[in-house]
């Protein structure tokens, strides 16, 4: 979704026609705001927008916009904008031509929409040249051009924009519209994240952590993941417990780790909650406590990590945590075999082949069988060739046509 930040801001010029003492009339409206006079300020901008002022033009817009001081009317935004934009001001021919995108306060217009943020990238407005550099890469009223975005991205991060630093990065990274190259990505994720960029310095982190353009340097992953995990990026927080866990150049501290998954899992990341599963059901740092485990293995797999579905069913299967039940077995397999999980492919085969939680089915077994086999599981494999001579040829003909017929869900 392109988005833009801003402050309502006092805009540092006004046109060179009006006359001088329009500059303590903003001064005025402007001071009352930051005293929080509000209604004094709004009843100067109005007087200055109605004279033709596109500093006070603009920020009715946004006053209006995010319903601050009077009730949202994104309509009446999008009219102060326009008439700031005619009048040549950046800031609001960007905002002008965000709404036109997004159809917020006017009709979606995806051809003066791209040239209102065109127009007020020309003048050198980082946040109006980081958004043409998205609509370039997402091909959103325009052609995509990698390249392109490349070098809007780059005017906006040579002039310190941090969210145009991290999308430069990116592309570095990615080997987008320009050639990859790690170096030059972690150079931009340093400034972004020094800016505090949170998915700059989460990035930044892994190149340190996997040593791609930089040092392999631990300590600096650390402490990368650190600043997002503080700032509540679940992703590091899950990475900086992943590091606690297994001692990845650090201390190994389960106690930490332990931490860090279960902030991450409250945020619903699902690797994070999968990984408290893992560390209840074996007792890893923590009590060994499989009800604990199935609670997290079940968000986890309801968010559809195939892994969790099938610690969950395995839990089922076996009754340990919650109740012995087959059938529910037979669900979590299902959902994690459906997502081309191999362990779960067996699993569900030999529900079939024994009947258990579900008729028996040597030819659907077969099917499950030849999937997992084809990933190389190596108990599928043993597994195949044992039904495959219990099975008639034409029994073994119809599974490899429903194998090859199945569709991963994503």
């Amino acid at each position: 979704m392109l988005r833009a930040m801003f402050k309502i801001v006092l805009v540092a010029f006004l046109l060179a026609s009006m006359a001088p003492p329009a500059w303590a009339d903003a001064d005025e409206a402007w001071g009352a705001y930051q005293a929080g006079n509000f209604y004094v300020a709004l009843k100067e901008w109005r007087r200055l927008a109605r004279r033709g002022d596109m500093s006070a033009q603009f920020n009715l817009g946004i006053i209006y916009s995010e319903g601050r001081i009077v009730s949202r009317d994104d309509a009446k935004a999008v009219q102060y904008w326009r008439d700031a934009a005619n009048q040549g001001l950046p800031e609001a021919q960007l905002r002008l031509g965000l709404a036109m995108l997004t159809g917020r306060g006017t009709r979606v217009n995806l051809q003066d929409g791209p040239f209102w943020v065109h127009k007020a990238a020309e003048t050198g407005l980082p946040e109006a040249q980081h958004n043409l550099g998205k609509l370039y890469m997402t091909g959103l009223g325009a052609e995509r051009q990698a390249e392109t975005a490349a070098e809007w991205f780059r005017l906006a991060a040579v002039q310190g924009f941090a969210p145009a630093q991290y999308n430069l990065a990116r592309l570095y990274r990615d080997g987008e519209g320009v050639s990859q190259d790690f170096a030059k990505a972690a150079e931009w994720y340093q400034l972004a994240a020094a800016q505090g960029h949170v998915r700059a310095a989460y990035n930044l982190a892994k190149l340190y952590r996997d040593g791609l353009g930089v040092k392999q340097d631990y300590e600096a992953a650390q402490r990368w993941f650190g600043e997002a995990a503080a700032a509540g990026f679940s992703r590091a927080q899950f990475h900086l417990a992943k590091m606690y866990a297994e001692g990845t150049g650090i201390d190994q501290d389960w106690e930490l780790a332990r931490t860090w998954y279960t902030r991450a899992a409250k945020l619903d990341n699902p690797d994070a909650q999968y990984e408290l599963g893992h560390m209840n059901e074996l007792g890893m740092g923590v009590e060994r406590n499989e009800p604990e485990a199935a609670l997290w293995y079940r968000r986890a797999g309801d968010q559809g990590l195939a892994k969790a579905q099938l610690a969950l069913g395995e839990l089922y299967r076996d009754g340990r945590g919650v109740p012995k039940d087959f059938g529910q077995s037979v669900v979590w397999f299902r959902r994690a075999a459906e997502r081309g999980d191999a362990g779960a492919q067996n699993s569900l085969a030999i529900r079939f082949l024994r009947g258990e939680g579900v008729p028996h089915d040597p030819v659907t077994a077969m099917m499950w069988l030849t999937l997992a086999a084809n990933h190389g599981f190596d108990r599928a494999i043993a597994n195949r060739e044992t039904l495959a001579r219990t099975l008639t040829p034409d029994e073994i003909a119809r599974a490899e046509d429903m194998a090859g017929s199945f569709r991963v869900i994503q």
